[in-house]
């Protein structure tokens, strides 16, 4: 394939990395950007909270489906995108949870005719 000290027909100098390998020090797909799977769980997670607490779902939603789109383009804004909309998410059980801690206290004093 190589001559002494000439290229190989695959551009590499005697190196065959084949099957789609980068040489060494090359970062591959993942890197330090929001990985699909993240995303496409908050987007998921804030579909769901939207019958809970929509007022806090919508946004993150929104963030979730940018962070999708921009994922293969601009991972560390994609990974930003992904974390405020697991932070809605997380703000949004909250206050789903205070809402109905606060409805049930409201319901057991009615019954109690005080």
């Amino acid at each position: 394939m190589t001559g002494y000290g000439g290229q190989d027909p695959y551009g590499g100098y005697g190196y065959n990395y084949g099957y789609g390998y980068g040489p060494p020090g090359v970062p591959g797909g993942g890197g330090s950007g929001a990985s699909q799977g993240l995303a496409i769980g908050a987007l998921v997670c804030n579909i769901i909270l939207i019958f809970f607490c929509w007022l806090l779902a919508i946004p993150g939603i929104i963030l979730a489906a940018l962070a999708l789109g921009k994922i293969n383009t601009e991972p560390g804004s994609a990974r930003t995108l992904t974390i405020w909309a697991w932070v809605l998410f997380a703000v949004g059980i909250f206050v789903g949870v205070g809402v109905l801690a606060v409805y049930f206290i409201l319901l057991a004093n009615a019954g109690s005719g005080t």
